[in-house]
């Protein structure tokens, strides 16, 4: 006879192997997976005995086999206590409580294969009936007394349980209460509507799957993310179709053919479109129904949830805004205790003698003073995955769960330390990569906190020394500032005592040279012109160097008065003719093209300015091929009077251009040029004509020549001579 309830034996067998196996291969060496799988062998025992008494076909076969699985139950049993006490302690076995229960399960076993146990046994159209004599009361007793000492175990005796712990033996009995409720529903729900007795069978040998599963689940749920999500949507599934099928059956046999519309759907074509209406209803309402369901099953198996990325998102935040080590370690570990529900959690920044910081002083302190601390800081740690006894109790005796070390490229920082979760999960594959991201960021966050806090520190001890440094340095700069008053006081006593000599060198030269001590001869007047021009530029040296002085000693003054460049500068351009002849160099004035002003300036100073210039022009033009040419150019407008030089020279280097006008400073180019230039010219120039009110001009390219030159504001016509005079510009 066809009994398609045997169809349900095969794969709810195995299933039961497959997941017994998954279990115990994820960790062979902890305990609990080790009884998960002895008792998934009990179950796999007693089913393949219910199914082998099903379908022998031989009265006295299927009464053996009956036996075998009352005595298979008692196996069960004695598996069961062991787990609820495995997963209540957490892998420590109570031994007398295992020796007790082994001495019942051998007692009872004999008693399973008695006649007054299983009587007989009667064939069915969907299996075979037993009838239980006098001695089978032992086993219900057994049964009951199981449940409830297990009961006992798990939420009623005192302990120390952790929330993961009760969260798993939670888990176990979810999967009994739902294993007996799909009995219920199947046996004595659905059989008054019609259903069939071997389609109940079928249900509850199925219905084994949800005891195994639940209680695999409770063991892996951290590295059975998939398993969780289909156990969820299978049980959302199965609740639908269960209320479908009890809306359907209460509609179309409970209703069509009760009392309310008995005699309304009085023909087979009436109740035919009654039950297609139906079914179209209804299908129309499975979504809803299902959706329901889901949200249900979410809400058990996905209380803990959290969004990786947002969470990664959030830390990467603060990293990037703090650089307090205390402030920054404090905020990532709310962060995460927040989101990933985590009881306690610690970081601690390791030194080179030991604990740097850490953000939470509590027992932890103790683990990194150990020895042990090293076993730790070579990969992630999670505790339920140990198999090293030791270092689990070391973990677990200051409720670590998960240990992540902090490590960058160059080197290692310390450890990220998650207490257990709140839910009571294990850390799941998910969490440990999550936290795997956030340690290797905040590994690199922390190293760069913690050297900005040694630089803290280091700068506070700087300080102090630089306080006493710089105590001694305004010391030195006293002495060296009365140094520097001496030295500028023998360069003003030197540069008067050498224009004495000079002045009267040059005036001697140019009495011989006119002929007041007797005919010269043309060699002797051209060296004589050589010395009164080497003698010319001694005094302008000596000159710079007074001004130079005077900046110094903060006495150089503008001293203005009227002065007609028209007439100062041609003078200027015949006392250089002769070096800029003996330079090969053509030297050219051009006039100006409108009127020039008379200005109210400082003669000698501009004299001075206007001749550093065109020297240098003249100097710089000698060495051009094609023959040194200098320009020579005065014009004005309505509120300036401009001067510019331009040569063909070896012009400056565009990187050395801005440092032109700095004391002492000649670029490369012209201190080859000149080995003998000062770099005092332009200085004195810029700083003339700044006192002055006047602007600088300058172009220049390497290798094709430059442009020297300023410009001075026009003095309002009819001002004052006199008032003008007095008028003085101090340099501070």
């Amino acid at each position: 006879m066809f009994k398609p309830q045997l169809f349900f034996y095969i794969p709810t067998i195995v299933l039961t192997v497959v997941l017994g196996l998954i279990v115990f291969l994820n960790n062979p060496k902890k305990l609990t997976n080790r009884i998960f799988l002895l008792f998934s062998i009990g179950i796999f025992g007693w089913l393949v005995a219910q199914f082998v008494a099903d379908i022998v076909g031989n009265i006295e076969l299927s009464l053996a086999f009956i036996r075998v699985t009352v005595a298979v139950s008692i196996y069960i049993g004695f598996t069961f206590v062991a787990l609820i006490d495995a997963l209540a302690k957490e892998d420590k076995p109570n031994k007398k409580l295992w020796l007790y229960s082994g001495l019942g399960f051998m007692l009872l076993l004999p008693v399973a294969f008695l006649p007054t146990t299983v009587e007989s046994v009667t064939q069915k159209n969907w299996g075979v009936e037993a009838t239980y004599g006098d001695t089978y009361a032992v086993f219900l007793l057994y049964s009951i007394s199981i449940f409830l000492f297990t009961l006992y175990l798990a939420f009623f005796r005192k302990n120390q349980q952790s929330s993961r712990a009760r969260t798993q033996i939670l888990f176990v009995y979810m999967g009994i209460a739902i294993t007996l409720l799909v009995n219920i529903f199947g046996n004595f729900i659905l059989l008054p509507f019609g259903l069939p007795q071997q389609f109940g069978v079928a249900m509850s040998v199925a219905a084994v799957l949800f005891i195994v599963g639940f209680t695999g689940y409770a063991i892996l749920k951290h590295r059975l993310f998939n398993i969780r999500a289909v156990v969820a949507r299978s049980l959302a599934y199965v609740f639908s179709i269960g209320a479908f099928a009890f809306l359907y059956a209460f509609l179309a046999f409970g209703l069509a053919q009760g009392v309310f519309l008995k005699n309304i759907l009085t023909t087979e074509l009436s109740r035919e479109i009654f039950n297609v209406v139906l079914a179209v209803l209804l299908a129309f309402t499975f979504p809803t129904i299902r959706r329901f369901f889901e949200k249900i099953t979410d809400r058990v198996f996905y209380r803990d949830r959290y969004d990786p990325q947002q969470l990664v998102s959030d830390i990467g935040r603060v990293l990037a805004s703090e650089i307090l080590l205390e402030q920054l370690s404090s905020k990532v570990l709310a962060i995460i205790d927040a989101q990933m529900r985590l009881a306690t959690s610690n970081i601690v920044v390791m030194g080179e003698d030991g604990i740097f910081y850490q953000t939470h002083a509590d027992k932890i302190q103790q683990l990194y003073h150990a020895p042990e601390l090293a076993k730790f800081n070579k990969g992630t740690t999670i505790v339920d995955e140990l198999t090293d006894i030791g270092k689990r109790e070391i973990l677990e005796r200051h409720n670590v769960r998960a240990v992540f070390p902090l490590r960058t490229k160059e080197s290692f920082v310390g450890y990220l330390l998650l207490g257990e979760k709140q839910s009571g999960d294990i850390f799941s594959t998910q969490d440990v990569q999550t936290l795997q991201i956030i340690s290797d960021e905040l590994a690199i966050a922390i190293n760069n906190a913690r050297s900005y806090q040694e630089i803290q520190r280091f700068n506070e001890t700087l300080r102090e020394k630089v306080r006493l440094a710089t105590a001694e340095l305004r010391h030195a700069n006293v002495e060296l500032k009365e140094l520097d008053k001496a030295k500028d006081e023998f360069i003003s006593m030197a540069s008067h005592q050498l224009r004495t000599p000079l002045t009267a060198v040059r005036g001697y030269t140019s009495m011989v040279m006119e002929g007041d001590f007797g005919k010269v001869s043309k060699e002797q007047k051209e060296t004589l012109k050589q010395s009164f021009d080497a003698a010319t530029r001694m005094t302008r040296l000596v000159d710079d160097l007074l001004n130079v002085s005077r900046i110094q000693s903060g006495k150089f003054k503008i001293e203005r008065a009227e002065v007609d460049l028209n007439k100062v500068l041609p003078e200027e351009v015949s006392m250089l003719a002769t070096a800029a002849e003996m330079k090969h160099v053509d030297i050219t004035l051009h006039k100006p093209k409108s009127p020039v002003p008379v200005l109210q300036i400082d003669e000698g100073k501009t004299r001075q300015c206007l001749m550093n210039m065109m020297d240098n022009a003249i100097y710089y033009s000698s060495t051009a091929t094609s023959g040194g040419k200098v320009d020579v150019y005065l014009e004005a407008d309505a509120d300036w009077v401009s001067f510019k030089v331009k040569d063909n020279g070896i012009g400056v280097p565009k990187a050395e251009q801005a440092k032109l006008f700095q004391k002492f400073y000649r670029a490369p180019n012209a201190q080859k040029t000149r080995p003998d230039g000062t770099g005092l010219g332009l200085f004195l120039v810029g700083r003339v004509t700044k006192d002055q009110g006047g602007e600088i001009i300058f172009e220049s390219e390497e290798g094709k020549g430059s442009t020297f030159g300023f410009k001075l504001p026009v003095k309002a016509a009819g001002e004052d001579l006199s008032a003008a005079a007095k008028s003085e510009v101090a340099v501070k």
